[in-house]
């Protein structure tokens, strides 16, 4: 039997509940440095539930799992970066 997450953090994906709560995985930082932003190619990092791009400045959400398409990416304004 699963136990499904049903608190204020849950994500819905497709109907259903996800297990855990994005905010709370913890990323391994080797896994990261292999992901890159499939746009320009850029390095990632976590922040909230979205993996930012330090190039483009592109947001890929986290469902679950990372989201990296890059025609679903949501611009980001990067904290401390006025350009």
């Amino acid at each position: 039997m699963e136990t499904r997450y049903q608190g204020p953090e849950a994500k819905s994906f497709r109907g259903s509940v996800l297990a855990v709560p994005t905010s709370h995985i913890e990323w391994n930082a080797d896994l990261l440095s292999l992901l890159a932003c499939p746009a320009c190619h850029g390095s990632l990092r976590v922040e909230n539930s979205h993996l930012l791009c330090a190039e483009c400045r592109r947001a890929y959400a986290i469902c679950g799992i990372p989201v990296l398409i890059a025609g679903r990416a949501e611009a980001s304004a990067a904290s401390g970066n006025n350009g």
